[in-house]
C-alpha cells in the first residue's frame, strides 16, 4: 500500500491528515500493509507543498508519533511541486530530513 498524504480525504471531503487524531485513524486502516509513503505540505485546501512550510496544517507530529508507534520501515517519498508553483520548493525540502529527525526527538 502507498499512502500520499496529500491526497487523503475523509467523507465529509476533508484530508484527515490535517485533522487531529486523523494520521492516527489513518495509519491504523493501513496498518502494515504500508509499504511507501509520499510525503508534501498541505495548505488552503491544496496539496504538493513543501513539508513544514508556514500554514502547512499536516498533522506531522502525530503521523511521526504513528510511524514510530507502528515501526513503519518502508520507504519515504518527498513529492513537492516545484518552481513556478511553489518557490523555493527544492531548498525548503531538502531541510525536511533534518526536521523529521527534531520532529522524533519530540515524539520519543
Amino acid at each position: 500500500m502507498i499512502l500520499d498524504i496529500g491526497h487523503v480525504r475523509n467523507g465529509d471531503g476533508a484530508n484527515p491528515m490535517t485533522l487531529p487524531g486523523g494520521p492516527t485513524r489513518v495509519l491504523e486502516a493501513c496498518a502494515d500493509r504500508l509499504i511507501h509513503l509520499h510525503l508534501h505540505g498541505f495548505k488552503d485546501g491544496k496539496d504538493h507543498f513543501p513539508p513544514f512550510v508556514e500554514g502547512d496544517s499536516i498533522q506531522w507530529v502525530e503521523l511521526f508519533r504513528m510511524l514510530r508507534a507502528t515501526g513503519y520501515s518502508g520507504h519515504i517519498n518527498f513529492e513537492p511541486s516545484g518552481e513556478p508553483i511553489h518557490h523555493n520548493a527544492l531548498r525548503a525540502t531538502v531541510s525536511v530530513p533534518e526536521r523529521i529527525v527534531e520532529m522524533n526527538a519530540q515524539v520519543s
